[in-house]
């Protein structure tokens, strides 16, 4: 049975977030990077990439802590994936209001949203809350070790300023055609071919096409001309050997995703597909270039980024633990069947 709602430390109120909120979340968040980072880290363009996640209710599933003044103090989201079996969230705190209880308020409320949701996971799974928390955050760290977390995985944000060779783009490998994105033709095979590609890496969800395009075809920011696909010629189905979606934010290029698939690793495919990237950002004036990556990624990533100029900038951690789940529950059509 799930507890009752926890209430904010006094003098602070919270509520629900609109899209409106965002330019104030953004706010928010230069706050907290300055104070971590000593400069800019998360941008306007990432916090509405995360509220456009399937399955994710703003009014429900995004928590906006406002002081006496109505100003921004705190914020935390959570998302239910995989079939209920896994909750992602993540929470900050703007500078001025640490130390007051509103870290553990974030926690316990992610927690408390999760809880209603586990009902709904398949009888007999496991479940788990896992939360991001940057690196040098070390007061949200304990936070979390003290309410029985533990730290599983590293990822990195990875960059790079792109000079003059960037704008040629690395011949790609024999047999090999590296052309952009067509809308309504390649939508299927590239969607399979990243699943494909990242079938085996911790932690990867498979998404249902429609999913998966809705998210990504039908998102507002999508550009077709940053998104490239890799071609093997030799083939009679000229089969998709990579896929590099890109993307702008602000004065910034962002690397989404590069896959792939396995029976084409090793061959320069990767490399090609990032410098003819690369060379598009630069084409439109963009200088700096950025990825997120698993510290421990299965095939190799972080050093074919190296390989390609690119350094390590950020470090973010994952931490999770285990839900406890109800002594007894419903199955879900029994479940319906009681309301």
């Amino acid at each position: 049975m799930v507890g009752k709602r926890p209430v904010p430390p006094a003098g602070y109120t919270v509520r629900g977030a609109k899209m409106d909120d965002l330019p104030d979340m953004a706010a928010l968040f230069l706050a907290c990077d300055l104070h971590d980072w000593g400069e800019p880290d998360y941008t306007q363009e990432m916090i509405r990439e995360n509220w456009t996640l399937p399955g994710l209710d703003l009014r429900r599933d995004v928590w906006i802590v406002e002081d006496t003044g109505g100003r921004a103090a705190a914020y935390a989201w959570l998302v239910a994936r995989d079939r209920y079996r896994l909750m992602d969230g993540f929470g900050l705190v703007h500078p001025e209001h640490r130390g007051r209880g509103l870290g553990a308020f974030l926690v316990e409320t992610r927690e408390w949203r999760a809880a209603e949701q586990v009902r709904r996971a398949d009888l007999g799974a496991e479940v788990l809350i896992r939360d991001g928390v940057i690196a040098p955050d070390t007061a949200a760290h304990e936070l979390l070790r003290n309410r029985g977390y533990a730290m599983v995985r590293h990822f990195w944000r990875m960059d790079i300023r792109l000079e003059r060779k960037h704008r040629r783009p690395t011949n790609p490998p024999s047999g090999i055609e590296i052309r952009t994105f067509v809308k309504g033709f390649d939508d299927h095979a590239v969607h399979a071919a990243l699943e494909e590609s990242f079938a085996e890496h911790w932690g990867w969800i498979a998404r249902p096409f429609e999913e998966w395009a809705a998210h990504r075809l039908d998102d507002p920011q999508f550009d077709a001309q940053l998104w490239f696909v890799a071609e093997d010629l030799r083939s009679d189905r000229r089969d998709v050997a990579g896929v590099l979606v890109g993307g702008l934010d602000a004065e910034m290029g962002i690397v989404h995703t590069l896959g792939v698939r396995d029976r084409w690793r090793g061959r320069g495919v990767g490399r090609a597909l990032l410098r003819r990237s690369f060379a598009a950002f630069a084409a439109r004036g963009i200088k700096d270039v950025v990825l997120f990556v698993d510290a421990q990624n299965e095939t190799g990533a972080t050093r074919l980024y190296e390989r390609v100029g690119m350094h390590t900038a950020r470090r973010y951690d994952l931490f999770e633990k285990p839900l406890a789940l109800p002594e007894r529950r419903l199955g879900r059509r029994e479940d319906e069947r009681a309301r």
